[in-house]
């Protein structure tokens, strides 16, 4: 049987490069080198894929691509493996004098416990984080790192499945918890926040959720793997403004294009619809062909969000006769 390959949009989607490092690491340091389609495009294997994402992991551990790019994969995964046993090894006084108070001592906190895959001291540190750091804070500087980190290391083969079960649930736990405990004001516009069918990975509709909470929305969650119609049917009932889709995984699903092209067809034309999540730029296309408006970071969401909210809001008060 032939050997799957993948296109560079997509490995950069897997490894959390861009697609320029990608290529400077193959032209000057060969640190891979992809096949090419009959057009000329690259193709990269599964093996060229963990080899990338370990080199990612090395080079945010602080190495230099220039010294360790002629390591065998084995070897480079042995350094990142070497570096996070360290990491085990420094007692909660000794994370490099980090301020206790700071997101990075709760981030480091949260992947120790998850290398050791400490159940109860996972939770432990999650729950701590809360009463230190604000909410947007801890979205932004603790929860989506430490989603991210620990998906790169299961990718590259450092973490097992069981490591990044253990954090989904503890992080899910926390989320919901957080999401529960909103009080919007009367009258506040409502968002609907969920994934698409076919994707069902929901922390990061969870932690934008929250975010939409922080900015004042009512929002309403309906999880993952949601079918359009259902989608349009919470919109209709609850007279929703905003509609936040979250893509994670996979980044190339023919369906899944379909079904976001029927949106237009079955919602209010005065429903804004985001679209995030790592996955999202794979769908630019159906994305701009439903009107939708694709957003990258926190920043901008909050942005977005709390100007589309004000705009609503200037909208809904009665004028008087």
């Amino acid at each position: 049987m032939q050997e799957k390959r993948y296109p560079i949009k997509y490995v950069s989607q897997r490894t959390g490069l861009s697609q320029h490092v990608m290529r400077t690491w193959e032209n000057r340091y060969d640190v891979v080198i992809p096949k090419r389609s009959p057009t000329n495009r690259r193709l990269y294997s599964e093996g060229d894929i963990k080899r990338l994402s370990l080199f990612h992991q090395a080079t945010k551990s602080g190495h230099s691509i220039g010294q360790i790019c002629k390591l065998t994969t084995k070897e480079i995964q042995e350094l990142v493996e070497l570096h996070h046993d360290n990491l085990d090894n420094l007692d909660t006084e000794g994370i490099i004098n980090i301020d206790k108070s700071s997101a990075r001592f709760h981030l480091d906190s949260c992947l120790r416990s998850v290398r050791r895959l400490d159940e109860k001291e996972l939770g432990v540190a999650l729950a701590t984080a809360p009463m230190i750091l604000s909410r947007p804070v801890l979205i932004e500087q603790v929860i989506t790192p430490l989603m991210t980190e620990v998906g790169d290391l299961w990718s590259s083969g450092v973490l097992r499945i069981g490591h990044e079960h253990l954090t989904v649930v503890a992080v899910r736990t926390l989320l919901g918890s957080m999401l529960t405990g909103f009080n919007p004001e009367t009258g506040s516009p409502v968002a609907i926040v969920t994934t698409p069918p076919a994707q069902i990975h929901e922390l990061g509709a969870l932690t934008v959720a929250i975010a939409l909470a922080i900015e004042g929305w009512r929002v309403t969650y309906l999880g993952a793997n949601m079918p359009v119609e259902e989608i349009a049917g919470t919109i209709h009932q609850n007279n929703a403004k905003l509609l936040l889709l979250s893509l994670t995984y996979p980044p190339d699903d023919a369906q899944l294009k379909i079904q976001l092209s029927k949106l237009p067809d079955y919602i209010p034309e005065e429903t804004k619809v985001i679209v995030g999540g790592r996955s999202a730029v794979s769908y630019d296309k159906v994305i701009q062909k439903i009107g939708a408006v694709r957003i990258e970071n926190f920043s901008d969401l909050r942005e977005y969000t709390r100007e589309l909210r004000n705009q609503t809001s200037e909208q809904d008060v009665v004028q008087p006769v």
